[in-house]
């Protein structure tokens, strides 16, 4: 999501932030950014040593899109502003259960189902 946001505000391509050559991880392969790689992002790609890291979450709670049908992510989940969602990931925020409970405690169960949904499709 930071990657996102710093393409969003200052124009970054996030592609320059590769990290150790020795590992690969999901990317959009197509040179394009804008989100391309949070939609796409697969949490059950064995071959990501990262897949844990719930790359997409925070777009997918933002959104209004389908995600491709090869992630496997359940995402009925939009409209959440970026303020609820950093609003809710506080410094005792320490794992992606607590994140999901916090969010939903500070802003209500009108999406609950979708919620549990979304965060069961990343492996949480």
């Amino acid at each position: 999501m930071g990657l996102y946001l710093a393409h969003q505000k200052y124009n970054i391509d996030p592609g320059s932030f590769k990290g150790d050559n020795n590992v690969s991880v999901q990317e959009s392969g197509n040179g394009n950014y804008d989100g391309i790689p949070l939609e796409n992002f697969n949490p059950n790609l064995a071959g990501d040593p990262f897949r844990w890291i719930p790359k997409g979450l925070m777009e997918d709670l933002r959104d209004n899109s389908v995600e491709p049908s090869s992630t496997l992510v359940n995402d009925q989940v939009s409209g959440y502003t970026v303020e609820q969602i950093f609003g809710a990931l506080k410094s005792d925020v320490s794992s992606v259960q607590s994140y999901q409970s916090r969010l939903l405690q500070l802003y209500g169960n009108t999406q609950l189902s979708q919620i549990l949904k979304l965060f069961i499709s990343y492996g949480y």
